[in-house]
């Protein structure tokens, strides 16, 4: 599926061209490229793009941009999609996907009706 079209990775590609390496782009490199990161959203591109801009001294390879926006996703944490997709239309981001709390999961259990009987060994009897 792809979220960034090829012109998109170019743009946000386009600051790192300054790192040595970089002439040596070719027309298949940039396709190769675009194959390997097309499913990633311009976002989530950009934030990878900025990091290796600080911290590369040689043009990335794609195994390099792979592993700055995996290890963004990882921070991001399980709701990983919910949050990039919210950033990429322009919200608010959700946060973190958290844990119920006791007291949460006690309150929609109780708000099952019938829920007392499941589980239990007599279930059947009742």
């Amino acid at each position: 599926m792809e979220r960034t079209s090829r012109s998109e990775l170019a743009q946000i590609l386009a600051p790192l061209t300054i790192l040595p390496g970089a002439d040596r782009m070719t027309e298949p490199h940039w396709s190769a490229y675009h194959a390997v990161l097309k499913g990633y959203f311009p976002v989530e591109l950009k934030a990878a793009s900025k990091h290796l801009f600080t911290t590369s001294t040689f043009w990335p390879q794609p195994k390099a941009i792979l592993g700055a926006l995996h290890s963004q996703r990882r921070k991001l944490g399980h709701n990983w999609l919910d949050r990039v997709k919210a950033l990429q239309l322009g919200a608010p981001d959700p946060g973190p996907m958290t844990l119920l709390t006791e007291e949460e999961r006690a309150d929609i259990i109780s708000a099952i009706p019938g829920i007392r009987s499941i589980g239990r060994a007599e279930s059947s009897k009742d």
